[in-house]
């Protein structure tokens, strides 16, 4: 029977990002937790949410496992609650150890859409659409959903990915000083980023740099 890690408690430093593989992810999460790998990283549009699940199936000891949902879901609970629910179904999993905003924007296509990551171009087109004004109107209602996902144990920790220090500060200023798990994927040659992120709030900064040696693509999400 596998089981997963506990969190927040000795939270990895080091994981296994997943975006662009797919034939290849169950094979690579499989070896990476068998070499120890105690962190994997997945989301919502990567396509490969049950490749994952059939690795950690596999295991004899799950790791923590960050699962990213698209942009801000700010739309109504239930309708939130039910893509959780059906990633997790994928995952094989009854909760996951961390769920974050993948994007300060909204998801402005149908979540059950694999297409907007069909290449990452395409996905950041999508992505990027979302303003200022519509991340002020929405963020409230976005981070009070997945304090509810939280609360009734779906997650054990919520966050963000990508946020940078103005996003945290309005996100704090709307919702009662709250202060979420930040990530920030990075690959090396982006590196000025992870200096820029690390100056909000460095003591709830949580920074991971996931990727695949082998992988050679720029990514600026």
């Amino acid at each position: 029977m596998a089981t997963e890690l506990a969190f927040p408690c000795e939270f990895p430093a080091v994981g296994l990002g997943t975006l662009l593989l797919k034939e290849s992810c169950e094979t690579a999460v499989a070896a990476a937790v068998e070499a120890g790998c105690k962190l994997i990283d997945t989301g919502e549009h990567y396509g490969n949410l049950e490749l994952v699940g059939n690795a950690l199936r596999a295991a004899p000891c799950r790791p923590c496992v960050l699962l990213k949902i698209s942009g801000i879901p700010a739309r109504d609970y239930e309708g939130v609650r039910a893509r959780v629910a059906a990633m997790l179904q994928k995952l094989g999993m009854e909760r996951v150890g961390v769920l974050l905003m993948h994007w300060p924007g909204l998801c402005n296509w149908d979540p059950l859409d694999m297409d907007p990551l069909a290449t990452p171009a395409a996905f950041q087109d999508k992505a990027d659409v979302s303003t200022w004004e519509v991340f002020c109107s929405n963020i409230a209602a976005g981070w009070a959903n997945m304090v509810k996902l939280k609360e009734e144990g779906l997650v054990g920790e919520i966050g963000t990915s990508n946020f940078y220090a103005h996003h945290l500060d309005e996100l704090a200023k709307q919702c009662d000083g709250a202060v979420p798990l930040q990530t920030k994927f990075l690959w090396t040659h982006r590196i000025k980023k992870l200096i820029l992120s690390l100056q909000c709030r460095p003591e709830a900064f949580m920074c991971l740099l996931i990727g695949l040696s082998s992988t050679n693509h720029s990514l600026t999400w």
